[in-house]
C-alpha cells in the first residue's frame, strides 16, 4: 500500500524532531537584536518541513485508490530504503556538510520515490543523477557565495550600508538559485529536443539544490545559524 511510504516519513520526521529538541539551547554572545534563533531552529525547521511533506502524501494517499497490496515488495523496499538514507544523513551531516549531505538525502528519496521502487538495475542511472545535484548544488552555492562576497566588499569599499546586510545578501543568492535553476530546466529541455517534461533524475536534481539552497539562505544568512561545512571550506 502507497500509504505506507507517508507513514514511514511521518515517523522520521518525529524522530528527527525528537532528536532535535535534545541539542542545547544557546545563543550567539553580542545578540543584541535577537537574530540567532540557536542551533535548535535549523533542524528543527527541517523536521516541520519533512513532517508537513509526509502529511501531505499521506492526505493525497488517502483520497487516491490503492496501487498496490500491502505486501508488495517495492514498497517494502522503498521504506527500507528510507529509513536507511534517513539515518546516513543523520551520521553525515557533521563531516560531509550541510549542503552536500542535504542536497544528496534529498536527490535520494526524490529519484527512488518517483521511481516507486528500488533496484540494482537503477544504479547507473542514480550514481549519474547523484553526481551531476552534487556537481549542480556546489555550483549555485558557490555562485551566490561569490556574488554576495563581491557585493560585500563593494559595500565596504563605497560605505554603502545596503550591501553589507544579510537580508539584500540572501535576497541576491535567492535570485542567483532561481536564475541557474530556470538556466537547467531550459537547458535541459533543449537537449531532450523541446519535450515539456524533465526525466526523473533531472526533476529530482533541480528539487534537491533549490530546497537545500534555500534552506541554507534562511537559516545561515538571514538568521546566522551555525551549520556544518564539512567537505566544503569555501
Amino acid at each position: 500500500m502507497r500509504r505506507i511510504i507517508p507513514i514511514a516519513f511521518i515517523l522520521a520526521s518525529l524522530l528527527y524532531l525528537l532528536l532535535s529538541f535534545s541539542l542545547e539551547q544557546k545563543r550567539m554572545i553580542g545578540d543584541e537584536l535577537g537574530w540567532d534563533p540557536g542551533p535548535r531552529a535549523l533542524p528543527l525547521g527541517t523536521g516541520l518541513l519533512m513532517l508537513g511533506l509526509s502529511l501531505y502524501l499521506l492526505f493525497k494517499e488517502w483520497k487516491a485508490a490503492p496501487a498496490a497490496k500491502v505486501g508488495d515488495p517495492a514498497i517494502l523496499r522503498l521504506i527500507v530504503l528510507t529509513l536507511i538514507v534517513t539515518v546516513l544523513y543523520i551520521v553525515a551531516f557533521k563531516p560531509v556538510g550541510f549542503i552536500l549531505a542535504t542536497a544528496l538525502f534529498l536527490f535520494t528519496l526524490g529519484y527512488f520515490n518517483y521511481k516507486q521502487d528500488v533496484r540494482l538495475a537503477m544504479t547507473a542511472d542514480f550514481i549519474k543523477g547523484l553526481a551531476g545535484c552534487a556537481a549542480f548544488t556546489l555550483f549555485v552555492y558557490s555562485a551566490g557565495k561569490w556574488v554576495t562576497r563581491f557585493f560585500f566588499t563593494l559595500g565596504r569599499q563605497t560605505r554603502q550600508q545596503l550591501f553589507t546586510g544579510r537580508v539584500f545578501a540572501a535576497g541576491v543568492s535567492l535570485a542567483v538559485c532561481v536564475l541557474f535553476l530556470f538556466l537547467a530546466v531550459f537547458l535541459l529541455k533543449r537537449l531532450r529536443g523541446g519535450r515539456a517534461s524533465l526525466s526523473k533524475s533531472a526533476v529530482s536534481a533541480l528539487t534537491a539544490t533549490g530546497t537545500t539552497e534555500i534552506l541554507y539562505i534562511c537559516f545561515k544568512q538571514l538568521f546566522l545559524v551555525s551549520l556544518a561545512s564539512g567537505l566544503i571550506f569555501w
